[in-house]
């Protein structure tokens, strides 16, 4: 293709105006710059060659909507049911129609749910629903990821509720109830139930618990009767606890009415009620009682022939009814027994009526058991020495009895005849005046003639006997002397101990004397007794006189 462009120029303004054509080659620049006339069209020319696509223009205006097509061919509808916001038109029942009613509008969801979460109202339009962390699976298992509020709007635990809980069993079963478990991931490591009594008018609770990560077994029960039991399931008293107990208050003991202790069966003796201490204040016991009244506090112990707890069935003559037993440590063991008091029965028991008897026991010091030294029976008669048994008299004492004081008793109502002044004269009349000693004679038997005591002078001299007697004043520990034929007189003060030489073939008299203001002490030999013990005191100001039986020593 030829690229030849012509300049024509038209002269306006000259006189010699025209058209000239230049026959050059002009730039654009020139062409641009160049003012142009336009003249009448010609003729359309013939078509020219098409030019390359142009880019596409911008998008027109909608045009108007067109006329509506033919229905189509009706669709398998397999069932549709009429609800709430839902209606159907089953004119046509190859065609039905099926419109909401639902004036609110449309509810729209999210576009993604977790499997069988419980669907929840976002916002207050309700017409938004959203996602939860609470599901329902098809077992109908219901999971909370937080709390169950019921009647409170957040929950802090994992059930906070505002009312009750009610758990129903509607079983008529008395084994029957219901458990609440408390589980680390799938073990069980304790629960509590409820469940009807045994009379199926009642109920009762039990707690258990395991151990060593077993199974949990019942530990604690409440029965309908409100008797509590720990580790036994038939309590019958406010509190019963069946193995030990041990309460530590840190303080003061709260007030309770009593508490029961029971063991089981067992050949060992077991104490089940301890109070142990290194001190007087742990080691102790206190009843004390606060009232106005003259009553006081009461320790009371209870002696039944039943088998069963709380029988009542009654004891027999000689039934041991309780003890307040003292034992003490004797460097091997914790059980020597130092005292006794006792209370048995004593007569034939009778409904409402059970004659006793008070024994007193202590240790001789020859064992490690207390025996009798007084009883006290229920007709008060006293009995001291006797090992437990009765005397007739008010006091009996098997053994010297000393009084240092006055004794003050009645006065005794004499016989008849010693009221009246001829029985005494009489008496009188007959008395011995008095008599003349002498010493007539070297041999025979003492004789009274008349008013003369004749006493023959043996041989030896000197008219007696031939005992000799030895005084002495003693302040520091001595023992009494035993020369044959001799009497001892000792005077013993400072607390002093007098010790008596062996009872053997011993035929002398020992008399003693506290002369001083403390108890001295008498001591044996060998062992030997005195009246029964190893030793005797002697208050001050006070005599006794002592015998030999020839194994033992006797107190006059």
């Amino acid at each position: 293709m030829i690229d030849k462009r012509y300049l024509v120029t038209v002269d306006l303004a000259s006189q010699n105006q025209g058209i000239a054509v230049t026959n050059a080659s002009v730039s654009e620049t020139q062409i641009a710059a160049t003012t142009f006339l336009t003249g009448p069209s010609g003729p359309q020319g013939s078509q020219g060659i098409p030019g390359p696509t142009g880019a596409t223009g911008p998008a027109g205006a909608a045009g108007a909507t067109g006329a509506t097509g033919p229905a189509g061919a009706p669709g398998v509808v397999q069932s549709i049911i009429a609800g709430t916001n839902v209606t159907v038109d089953s004119t046509n029942p190859a065609n039905p129609v099926v419109s909401s009613t639902n004036s609110g509008g449309d509810v729209v969801g999210p576009s993604g749910a977790t499997d069988n979460a419980v669907a929840r109202y976002d916002t207050a339009t309700g017409k938004l629903i959203q996602d939860s962390l609470t599901t329902l699976d098809d077992n109908g298992g219901l999971m909370l990821s937080g709390g169950l509020g019921v009647g409170i709007s957040t929950p802090t635990a994992g059930i906070n509720t505002e009312g009750n809980v009610d758990l129903t069993n509607s079983s008529a079963s008395n084994a029957v109830g219901r458990v609440i478990n408390f589980r680390t991931a799938s073990v069980i490591r304790a629960f509590t139930s409820a469940f009807r009594d045994s009379t199926g008018s009642g109920g009762n609770i039990r707690w258990g618990v395991s151990a060593a990560g077993g199974a949990p077994v019942e530990k604690m029960r409440m029965l309908s009767s409100g008797f509590l039991g720990i580790n036994t399931s038939t309590a019958n008293a406010q509190l019963q606890i069946n193995g030990d107990a041990n309460w530590n208050t840190g303080g003061n003991v709260p007030a309770t009415q009593y508490i029961t202790v029971l063991q089981a069966s067992s050949s060992a003796v077991k104490t089940e009620l301890q109070i142990l201490g290194v001190g007087a204040a742990d080691s102790s016991m206190i009843n004390g009682r606060f009232t106005n009244s003259a009553n006081g506090a009461a320790n009371i112990m209870y002696k039944s022939r039943s088998a069963a707890i709380g029988g009542t069935t009654i004891v027999q003559n000689g039934d041991i009814i309780g003890n307040y037993t003292f034992v003490a440590a004797d460097g091997t063991t914790n059980g020597v027994e130092v005292a006794r008091i006792r209370a048995r029965s004593f007569g034939a028991p009778s409904t409402g009526n059970v004659p006793g008897a008070l024994d007193f026991h202590t240790n001789p010091g020859s064992t490690d058991q207390a025996t009798n030294a007084m009883s006290i029976f229920s007709d008060n008669t006293v009995a001291i020495g006797y090992a437990g048994a009765k005397q007739t008299d008010m006091l009996a004492v098997n053994g010297t009895g000393f009084f240092n004081g006055t004794v003050t008793g009645n006065t005794p109502t004499l016989p008849a005849h010693l009221t009246t002044k001829s029985y005494v004269d009489s008496a009188d009349a007959l008395k011995q005046n008095n008599i003349t000693l002498t010493t007539t004679g070297t041999s025979g038997a003492a004789t009274l003639i008349g008013a003369t005591l004749n006493i023959p002078q043996y041989s030896g001299g000197g008219g007696g006997s031939g005992i000799t007697r030895s005084i002495s004043n003693v302040s520091i520990n001595t023992a009494a002397g035993s020369a044959s034929l001799t009497d001892y007189v000792y005077f013993v003060s400072a607390g002093a101990t007098l010790t008596l030489p062996t009872a053997v073939g011993n035929t002398n008299a020992y008399e003693v004397n506290n002369d001083g203001a403390t108890d001295i002490t008498i001591n044996t030999t060998s062992s030997q007794t005195i009246n029964g013990n190893l030793t005797m005191l002697i208050s001050p100001n006070s005599s006794r006189k002592f015998y030999s039986n020839n194994s033992n020593w006797k107190v006059f």
